[in-house]
Parts: C-alpha cells; structure tokens; sequence
C-alpha cells in the first residue's frame, strides 16, 4: 500500500521541492495551497500531484481537510508541515494583523495540522 503524503504549502517553493521528492520516492501526495487557484492547478497539472485548497491557521478546516482527505485516499502517514508567510516589516513596523496572520499561518498552521492527523475530532 503506497504511503499518503501532505505537504502544506506544497505547491510552490520549497514545498513543492518536498511534495516532489516525496512523490519520486513513491509517496501519494496531497500539497495543500492558501491561495493562488491558478498556480496549483498548474502546479497539479505539471506534476500529477493532487493539491486541496485550505487555511493552516484555520483550526477547523484542517480537521475538516485531514478528514476529507483520510475519507478519499486513505490514512495520512506522512506530514510536512512547510506552509509558512511573511510580511517584510521590522516588529516595529508590522500591524497586529500582519502579526497575527504570520504567527496563524506559521506557528498555529503546525498546531492544527497535528491536531487533524492525529485527533480528528479534537
């Protein structure tokens, strides 16, 4: 039985050199994206790479997508949590919003996702 795979932010940068290199290994890959329908469909086009659209930061949604991804292709085995923002501003000079999205994203996205994989119904 071939291992289920999600890479959050998989489908750019360094996420997409991870969900790559774990599909060559024999992975199934799930690359998760924020934003940009576009490049993931292009993304998941190039590569056969199958990519779902959900918030990290968003506690409910990675329950909710660990649980529709589980219910579709299996148990996850494998979870790289790389999504990860930033908004180019000293402490000083950042908004509490810019803030609060980059430490969402980054810090709680890691939180959540463990959360999803592990107590579904945490």
């Amino acid at each position: 039985m071939t291992r289920i795979a999600v890479v959050t932010g998989g489908t750019r940068g360094i996420g997409e050199a991870i969900s790559l290199k774990l599909k060559e290994k024999g992975r199934f890959v799930i690359a998760n994206y924020g934003g940009n329908d576009a490049a993931a469909k292009e993304f998941s086009d190039r590569t056969g790479i199958a990519v779902r659209k959900w918030d990290v930061g968003n506690h409910q949604a990675c329950l909710d997508a660990c649980a529709a991804i589980e219910s579709e292709f299996g148990p996850i085995d494998i979870m790289v949590n790389n999504a990860g923002i930033t908004r180019d501003a000293t402490m000083v000079k950042m908004t509490f919003e810019q803030w609060d999205e980059v430490i969402r994203v980054d810090l709680t996205g890691c939180f959540n996702m463990a959360k999803g994989r592990v107590c579904r119904n945490a």
